[in-house]
């Protein structure tokens, strides 16, 4: 149980300490909000993408691939009634 919980903090981690070290900067004033704009604009339109064509390109979707897993949630998606 312990190393699931270490795989999950050493994985969730580096994520909130870069988003506390952006705050803790734009709070300060290092960070304008230009800057802030346009570091959100790449991130969103260039290296999210990058990264995730990187990570599929990488990935052997014949291994990864679970038919029972797609089947039961297309299942739940289609039979449960939406509230929109």
């Amino acid at each position: 149980m312990w190393e699931n919980v270490r795989f999950s903090m050493n994985s969730t981690m580096p994520l909130f300490f870069v988003m506390l070290l952006g705050y803790v900067l734009y709070q300060k004033k290092f960070l304008s909000d230009a800057f802030v704009a346009g570091a959100n604009k790449f991130v969103f339109y260039v290296a999210l993408p990058v990264q995730l064509f990187r990570d599929l390109a990488a990935t052997d979707v014949r291994a990864a691939f679970d038919g029972a897993y797609v089947l039961s949630v297309s299942y739940t998606h289609l039979t449960l009634p939406t509230k929109a």
